[in-house]
């Protein structure tokens, strides 16, 4: 009797509490791009490293860096328990000031809101990015590193193409003459 009182007792405790296999866990991305102050394009990142930031109210939770692509894609955050949590992501300007001359950061932040629920004997997490997905822009004011090449002004605003038909023209004008006079004089 003592066997089965204790067998009932284990049952209502697993029905009561039931036992979940694992943690949910959920990677957090991001994208990165850089843009010219001047509209001549985006700068290729390549080879380019920006690090970023999730944090939960004053706390740093994880980094990533972009890896030089586009791309940012943070640790991987395990939940052992339902419910929903709300990080922010950000850019985390780490720079010395000699390295960001010219440069404007992005100071954007991303809510990320994690809900964890139970699925049979499962956690899963799902994310919701209520602020949009985070994209973070940084511009670039590169001065006269990448303006488009300027030809002075010098007030002759004619075409090349006339310049060039002038030019073929007194050719065939002067070498007809030149032929005209020696056949002339040999004639």
């Amino acid at each position: 009797m003592l066997f089965v009182a204790l067998m009932l007792l284990l049952v209502s405790f697993l029905v009561a509490f039931p036992m979940v296999a694992g943690a949910a866990s959920v990677n957090l991305t991001a994208t990165k791009q850089v843009k010219y102050t001047n509209d001549i394009g985006e700068m290729d990142i390549s080879g380019w490293n920006f690090t970023f930031g999730i944090w939960d109210g004053e706390s740093l939770v994880a980094t990533a860096t972009n890896g030089g692509t586009k791309d940012v894609v943070f640790p991987e955050l395990s939940f052992e328990t339902t419910g929903t949590y709300t990080f922010e992501i950000t850019e985390l300007n780490d720079y010395s000031e000699e390295w960001a001359e010219g440069w404007t950061f992005d100071t954007s932040e991303y809510r990320a809101v994690i809900t964890v629920t139970q699925s049979g004997n499962e956690l899963v997490a799902s994310v919701e990015y209520p602020d949009g997905y985070p994209s973070f822009v940084n511009m670039f004011d590169d001065g006269i590193w990448n303006q488009k090449p300027r030809t002075p002004n010098t007030g002759d605003t004619t075409s090349p193409y006339l310049w060039i038909a002038l030019f073929v023209a007194s050719t065939i004008l002067v070498t007809g003459l030149y032929l005209k006079r020696k056949y002339d004089l040999a004639g």
